[in-house]
């Protein structure tokens, strides 16, 4: 995978209410019952909504090898679930590999704290970048006051990561001068 200089995006993905989120958790609870929900949950981790898994592998598809997704979830200390998060996007992403690399866990978990580091480690500050979550409070709230993220940030709600969220974490990628000339 070879970046293009000032091209590359990253995406800094939380797992918990963008992937599998409330209202999917709900619903495949009520289909599968408690005991077979807590052991699909258990042994595979598979538990997300494909619509918003979907999103997020178009979203990775229309910056094709520019673009590199960083995991800031609680997700990143387990590989398992890491794997199980690649295995997910790579059933709707196009036939290449998109690199994946994880946030260092801070003492504090303060996730936003944890995303500036991870910017400021790898020289990316100039980078364009977009933190999908569903948590504010350590990202663009009262428990962060490092660097202004709300330019970079998307909020999932209830529903996750869907439409207008996708919308949304485009227009950041693409910034003021990325080449609109791909046809996606």
């Amino acid at each position: 995978m070879v970046y293009k200089g000032d091209n590359m995006r990253i995406i800094f993905l939380d797992v918990d209410g963008v992937l599998n989120n409330e209202k999917y958790s709900i619903f495949i609870y009520k289909i599968l019952g408690r005991k077979r929900y807590i052991k699909k949950i258990n042994k595979d981790f598979d538990i997300f909504d494909l619509r918003s898994v979907r999103y997020v592998a178009k979203l990775i598809d229309y910056f094709e090898g520019d673009i590199k997704l960083v995991i800031s979830s609680t997700w990143r200390t387990n590989k398992k679930a890491i794997d199980k998060i690649v295995e997910k996007l790579s059933i709707f992403m196009k036939s290449y590999n998109v690199p994946v690399d994880v946030t260092e866990v801070d003492k504090n978990r303060i996730r936003g704290l944890e995303i500036q580091h991870y910017l400021e480690n790898n020289n990316l500050l100039d980078s364009k970048y977009v933190i999908i979550d569903d948590d504010t409070a350590d990202i663009i709230g009262d428990k962060y006051n490092g660097m202004d993220f709300n330019p970079h940030f998307v909020w999932c709600n209830k529903y996750g990561f869907q439409r207008k969220e996708y919308k949304k974490a485009l227009k950041i990628l693409k910034g003021d001068n990325y080449d609109n000339s791909k046809s996606k």
